[in-house]
């Protein structure tokens, strides 16, 4: 993957801007960023859904108007990993980042004005370095390394999509600080529309990225958000990876494509069927994906996870280091099994004593090899002492790697 820049070790001292005429490209980002507030204020009356069950009633053009994060967020109400989830605690605490992104960037704005040139010449790259540098050093916003893989060895679902805080903002607004490509992208652009960046998010093929798309179309470069520092890949890069893609593909599913607020909706949809199917609710996963069918009637997708919503997934088993490993993960099974988060059929976890048996079984067979091995040597004995006794055969015992 093209790799970009990193801002490091960002100025100590106050970084003031100088006096004088505004760069014409800065001139855009503030116009950009005043007609943002006035459209908000113009559509101060609209009214923020509080439960999904509103968001799901809005229609397209009040879609528009909802915040990008409370979308998200209304999305991961009740999934396991969500239990803890507070909306407006979090969103004020992503507000607060927010500025705390412009904060710094202002400080340091004098590093673009002196050397534009490390910056592609671009005030708009300049932003979106900023924005994921600080965000990722001050708050350690990243990827978590537990899901970690390659396109050619993917995770499986049923550990992927298994908690909600890898897939939706509150797992990254918070100290744990860590997502996936599923909330990553959803995060940075939140954050950038905060500011009056025009960000957009946009998919691959089971991928999600953002992009910088200015209204006059002048400047646009995607932000791969699930690196260190800030990568900004070609449309030609997704069209390979992690998954190939064809013209159809992207006329069919709307890939590298900026995504409507309708669009969006039906990802996080999606997103939510995914973890309530990993979580056995097979009835709540269905409906989920008709619901995100609906709105998105031409994503091909949506037949095959509405296929996969039919029959449950089989559980991973689960390994353990020691007993109180394996006391801890049937804790866990009985809380998930009283507040329905598994079904009631879903196997308990492993006794550890069978994974120990399996464990072992290779030192264990050697061990029975050997223990033949010595009672056929001590019958050869005995018949070379007494060759007056009856001959019965004996056969040599056979060692575990010729066995069956």
């Amino acid at each position: 993957m093209k790799r970009g820049g990193q801002l490091n070790g960002r100025a100590d001292k106050a970084g003031k801007v100088e006096g004088g005429n505004l760069p014409k490209r800065r001139l855009t980002i503030l116009v950009c960023f005043a007609l943002s507030i006035f459209l908000n204020a113009f559509a101060s009356d609209f009214k923020q859904p509080t439960t999904l069950e509103e968001l799901l009633a809005l229609s397209p053009a009040d879609l528009e108007k909802c915040d990008l994060a409370r979308m998200n967020l209304l999305c991961a109400e009740g999934l396991p990993g969500s239990e803890d989830l507070k909306i407006d605690d979090t969103l004020a605490t992503l507000d607060s980042w927010a500025q705390h992104v412009k904060s710094e960037t202002d400080r340091n704005f004098h590093h673009f004005q002196e050397n534009p040139k490390d910056f592609n010449n671009s005030e708009s790259y300049y932003r979106a370095l900023l924005l994921i540098t600080v965000v990722q050093q001050d708050f350690n916003v990243h990827y978590n390394p537990a899901h970690i893989t390659t396109p050619d060895a993917p995770e499986p679902d049923n550990t992927f999509f298994a908690d909600s805080k890898d897939l939706f903002l509150h797992g990254l607004v918070s100290s744990r600080a860590m997502g996936t490509c599923i909330s990553m992208p959803v995060f940075y652009v939140a954050i950038g529309q905060r500011l009056g960046y025009p960000m957009k998010l946009v998919t691959a093929k089971d991928h999600v990225f953002a992009r910088w798309e200015s209204a006059d179309g002048k400047e646009r470069f995607n932000i791969e958000a699930t690196g260190q520092g800030l990568s900004t890949p070609e449309d030609s890069f997704y069209k390979t990876w992690p998954f190939a893609i064809s013209e159809e593909d992207i006329k069919i599913n709307s890939y590298l494509m900026a995504q409507t607020a309708v669009q969006e909706l039906s990802l996080f949809l999606e997103t939510r069927g995914h973890c309530l199917r990993v979580a056995g609710r097979l009835p709540e996963a269905k409906a989920t994906y008709l619901q995100a069918q609906a709105l998105t009637p031409q994503w091909s997708e949506h037949k095959l996870f509405l296929a996969a919503a039919e029959q449950p997934l089989a559980q991973p088993v689960e390994r353990y280091q020691n007993a109180n490993d394996f006391v801890e993960a049937m804790n866990r099974y009985n809380q998930q099994i009283m507040t329905h988060q598994i079904p009631m059929s879903a196997p308990p976890p492993a006794d550890p004593s069978d994974q120990l048996a399996k464990k072992y079984a290779p030192q264990d067979a050697m061990a029975n090899y050997a223990m033949q091995v010595n009672q056929y040597n001590r019958q050869i004995q005995a018949r070379q002492q007494n060759p007056g006794q009856p001959i019965v055969p004996i056969l040599p015992p056979t060692p575990p790697s010729a066995q069956p």
